[in-house]
């Protein structure tokens, strides 16, 4: 498997633990990452806190989305961004 790896243009919080994700082939998801925050303990606990959720921004080259400074260790890489907005795509959304 030959893949490349998904780029990040743009993110943004719109519901809490709700992102909006603009890709380089300029497709956009909505992306819940309530699950994967509740499998965070410790590490990822302050993105409970609403404040630092809503503050996401593109990091290393568009390979991951990060919180706070450069040093924070809070964030996630493109791949397992993008595999949770397809296992997303796959169920039916709560509002339909």
């Amino acid at each position: 498997m030959n893949r490349t790896m998904p780029r990040i243009l743009a993110v943004g919080a719109v519901a809490p633990n709700v992102l909006r994700v603009k890709w380089k082939d300029r497709s956009t998801d909505r992306v819940d990452l309530s699950g994967w925050i509740a499998t965070g303990d410790d590490i990822l606990a302050p993105l409970r806190d609403s404040d630092i959720f809503k503050s996401p921004r593109v990091s290393d080259y568009g390979t991951s989305i990060a919180w706070g400074d450069d040093e924070s260790d809070l964030r996630i890489d493109a791949v397992h961004l993008e595999q949770i907005a397809a296992e997303r795509r796959l169920l039916p959304l709560e509002d339909e």
